[in-house]
C-alpha cells in the first residue's frame, strides 16, 4: 500500500533535522512514531540494539504500515534485521534528509519506496574491515541489494564505491535501477495528526 500524504508525518518530519556523515555508533538509534500509530521514524545512526528498539516500537503501535527513515547509516547486520521485518510486513518506507549505507538496506525493503524532495540517499562498498572472512561478507551484503532486483549495473556501482565515501545518485537513476519506486511531487503536504510518541 502507498506511503499516503493523509499519513500523519507531520510533527515527525518537522523534528528531523540534516544528518551527516561519518557515523557515531555510540549513539543509540532513536525510534519513535506519529500520533496516530501507522508510521515509525527511524532517526540516527543504525546502531547496536536499533533492532530491538524497532521490535519493541511495533509492538507499542501493531498497526504501523510505513516507516520514514532519516539515517547516516551504521551496523548492516542491525540494519538487515530491521530490513527483513519491514519486507515480511510489507511497510511501505520514506527517505527523509538523508539515508545512507546501512539505511539504505532498510529503504530498499519496502513494498513502496519513496523520497522526499532534495533528500540525499547514499551508497558505498560495506565497510568489511573487521570481518574474519571480508569476501564471503561482501557476498552475503551484496545479496541484500540483489534480493531487492536492483538492477545488476547499479549494485556494481555500489560495490565500486569505497566504503570511505558515499555515492548518490539521482532520483530518476535510482527509480530506473528499482531503489525507488516513484518519484513523489516536490510539494507535498502531510494532514493528521500532529505529534511524536517515543514507541516503547
Amino acid at each position: 500500500m502507498p506511503l499516503l500524504a493523509t499519513a500523519a508525518m507531520t510533527a515527525a518530519l518537522a523534528a528531523l533535522q540534516p544528518g551527516s556523515l561519518p557515523i557515531d555508533l555510540a549513539e543509540p538509534t532513536r525510534i519513535s512514531a506519529s500520533e496516530d500509530g501507522s508510521t515509525l521514524i527511524v532517526d540516527g545512526p543504525i546502531t547496536d540494539g536499533a533492532y530491538a528498539s524497532f521490535r519493541r516500537a511495533l509492538r507499542a503501535y501493531p498497526i504501523v504500515r510505513n516507516v520514514i527513515l532519516k539515517s547516516p547509516g551504521g551496523l548492516m547486520f542491525e540494519a538487515d534485521r530491521i530490513a527483513h521485518v519491514v519486507r515480511e510486513r510489507r511497510m511501505t518506507t520514506y527517505a527523509h534528509t538523508l539515508c545512507a549505507s546501512a539505511c539504505t538496506v532498510i529503504l530498499i525493503a519496502g513494498s513502496d519506496r519513496t523520497a522526499a524532495p532534495g533528500t540525499r540517499v547514499g551508497f558505498h562498498r560495506p565497510n568489511v574491515s573487521l570481518s574474519p572472512t571480508p569476501e564471503r561478507t561482501l557476498q552475503l551484503t551484496r545479496r541484500l541489494y540483489e534480493r531487492a532486483g536492483l538492477a545488476p549495473s547499479f549494485t556494481a556501482r555500489i560495490y565500486a564505491t569505497p566504503f570511505e565515501s558515499v555515492w548518490y545518485p539521482g532520483v530518476d537513476e535510482m527509480i530506473s535501477a528499482g531503489v525507488l519506486t516513484r518519484r513523489l511531487p516536490v510539494t507535498v503536504t502531510y494532514a493528521g495528526g500532529a505529534g511524536v510518541r517515543t514507541g516503547g
